[in-house]
């Protein structure tokens, strides 16, 4: 196959969509590689999020396994492929991910046999914008719930945050422990001071403290709210949110 934009192409759709590229689409892509309206990475972009794969509902796995494929000629080595299923578990989207990929040297090498423009990635998502703010919302789901994040939450907390309208804490606090989800869940005094240890000290409890603030839960000396209003003034919440760069 020709090393030109037209063997990009026919080679994106190759190993991307696993199969041979129809004259129709071959042509579309190429002549928007040899005019310049779009660059190496916007046409890869442009497969990679077509519907065609997005309708093959790969995993996170199997998506960034493809991206190595694809970009980087080459299997996804161990150390590598953690790491991006990391960033994904902790709420970073998959354009995130692809952008990480584009816009590296191996990609570059890639376009650079081609002769042709690698280009860059721009990024629209509110979640896609500070990754400390969006592992943080992520673990609320994690530990406060119990459960992995929803896109469309995950996308509305980190806007809330990014535009100023909502503090780290609020989000804690009105968005998650006052929600109805974290209701229905009807935790026991026990259960909910050690979910609390572990949203906002990561950590277990000590014996000590537990006892202490079930104690107080149980006689009615304190309340829930009373509870987490002291962990998000302590210092061990403190250096959670310097962890995430907040």
């Amino acid at each position: 196959m020709d090393k030109g934009s037209e063997g990009f192409v026919y080679r994106l759709y190759n190993v991307a969509l696993t199969r041979d590229a129809e004259a129709a689409g071959l042509t579309d892509w190429n002549n928007k590689l040899t005019s310049k309206k779009q660059t190496a990475a916007e046409v890869a972009q442009g497969i990679f999020f077509s519907a065609e794969f997005q309708n093959k509902n790969y995993s996170d796995v199997q998506c960034v396994k493809f991206l190595y494929r694809t970009m980087f000629g080459r299997e996804a080595d161990e150390a590598g492929l953690r790491g991006w299923i990391e960033k994904l578990d902790s709420g970073m989207s998959r354009e995130f991910v692809f952008r990480g990929f584009a816009e590296s040297q191996e990609f570059d090498n890639l376009c650079n046999s081609y002769n042709i423009n690698r280009g860059t990635v721009t990024l629209g998502q509110y979640r896609d914008k500070n990754e400390g703010a969006t592992g943080y919302v992520s673990r609320l789901y994690t530990k406060m719930l119990g459960r992995k994040y929803e896109d469309a939450g995950i996308e509305y907390w980190c806007r809330e945050y990014l535009t100023g309208k909502v503090t780290i804490e609020n989000i804690a606090t009105n968005g998650f422990l006052h929600s109805q989800e974290f209701k229905n869940l009807n935790l026991s005094n026990e259960e909910f001071v050690t979910r609390m240890y572990r949203t906002f000290l990561n950590r277990d409890p000590d014996e000590a403290g537990y006892k202490d603030w079930v104690g107080k839960l149980n006689s009615g000396a304190k309340t829930r709210d009373d509870l987490v209003y002291g962990f998000s003034l302590s210092q061990e919440f403190s250096n959670l949110k310097k962890s995430y760069g907040l």
